[in-house]
């Protein structure tokens, strides 16, 4: 089954793997690019930060057919 992403927040496991995603991403990232996420909420490279993570959930809620 295909995840939509505009709705994948209700899915019952989002918040479980966000919380595991976002910190593995946020983690990976450069010191610089890490506080533009963490600091700017509305920023363009937070936008793209959150999309990135928000479509690797929606693989992983596929892959692992939740």
């Amino acid at each position: 089954m295909k995840v939509n992403i505009n709705n994948i927040k209700s899915h019952p496991k989002y918040w479980d793997f966000h919380k595991e995603i976002y910190n593995s991403e946020i983690d990976s990232l450069d010191e610089e690019i890490r506080k533009i996420v963490m600091d700017n909420p509305y920023d363009p490279t937070t936008t793209r930060f959150n999309d990135r993570v928000n479509r690797l959930i929606a693989e992983k809620i596929d892959s692992d057919n939740y």
